[in-house]
């Protein structure tokens, strides 16, 4: 079960972990807040991230998108 994220209205860089490439690549896949990100999970997310044209996400962003909704980064 994952943590809740702790203020479900910020933005993605509320989330810890996520740096401002992150938040970009979230942002450019249509991911703009804390509660989108949890409610696809870090694996959807991903996947979104990777169908954008022209990204090159790499599986470290998996990894720490997975820590932000964990809270283990």
């Amino acid at each position: 079960m994952r943590a809740p994220v702790s203020n479900s209205t910020a933005a993605p860089d509320g989330l810890a972990g996520l740096g401002p490439k992150s938040r970009a690549m979230l942002a450019a896949a249509g991911i703009t807040t804390p509660t989108q990100l949890r409610d696809l999970g870090s694996v959807r997310a991903y996947a979104r991230v990777k169908a954008v044209p022209g990204n090159h996400a790499s599986l470290n962003l998996l990894w720490a998108l997975e820590g932000a909704l964990t809270g283990e980064h």
